[in-house]
């Protein structure tokens, strides 16, 4: 089996471990040039994608993609439904893990700027002891005290999706990084200023620039 550093991007473990809890460098490091927040959507009445912006604004939440929080977008939103007797927005909340969806935006996006060369998916042991010994495991890496299992995904990527939602998922070799926490409704992504425009620039996505230092809440 690799061992961790082998399979990560070169120094990318060591600046998550030093970093600052509740931080997005806690989550990605602070390896790469540039870093998005990917905002994962919630599903309306007709099965369609709600964005957080659409909730927030229905609720007369002060949004900050950045750094707002489903949690406190949502009970806010909760709450006002329930004074006024009306039902929420979304019949179910964001995704947990990567969503489909933004998984075949991302593969486009990723082919077009840094590659698909070499690329890795991790699963947390969260979702079931079985991520950590099922067939192609490379090896098992443990991130703040938590055990991942890592496989290589076939290729090519370009028209599949990685299922289940994988927690991570980089190429050491193009150099970016894609880390979706089991506990939170967004994604973030690490890699070239190219690759994060790119993203920023996409309508499909509800995203924002962030740095190493934004903090993040943890989902309640």
């Amino acid at each position: 089996m690799n061992t961790r550093h082998q399979m990560f991007p070169e120094g990318w473990l060591r600046s998550i471990e030093i970093a600052a809890r509740g931080t997005v460098q806690s989550l990605i490091g602070n390896r790469f040039d540039s870093y998005a927040r990917i905002l994962h959507p919630a599903t309306a009445p007709d099965g369609g994608n709600l964005r957080w912006s659409q909730v927030a604004h229905a609720s007369g939440f002060a949004f900050d993609p950045a750094r707002s929080s489903w949690y406190d977008i949502s009970q806010q939103t909760l709450r006002n439904a329930s004074a006024r007797g009306r039902r929420t927005l979304w019949d179910a909340p964001p995704e947990e893990g990567l969503p489909s969806t933004i998984q075949h935006v991302l593969l486009g996006i990723l082919s077009d700027t840094q590659g698909l060369e070499d690329s890795l998916i991790a699963y947390v042991e969260h979702i079931g002891d079985s991520v950590l010994r099922g067939p192609g495991c490379l090896g098992i890496v443990e991130i703040h005290h938590r055990r991942f299992g890592v496989y290589q995904h076939d290729q090519p990527l370009q028209d599949k999706v990685l299922s289940p939602n994988p927690n991570m998922w980089w190429s050491a070799k193009a150099g970016w990084l894609v880390v979706s926490d089991y506990d939170l409704p967004c994604s973030y992504v690490g890699g070239s200023s190219g690759l994060v425009e790119r993203i920023l620039a996409d309508p499909r996505l509800e995203c924002a620039v962030v740095t190493p230092d934004t903090p993040f809440h943890e989902e309640v």
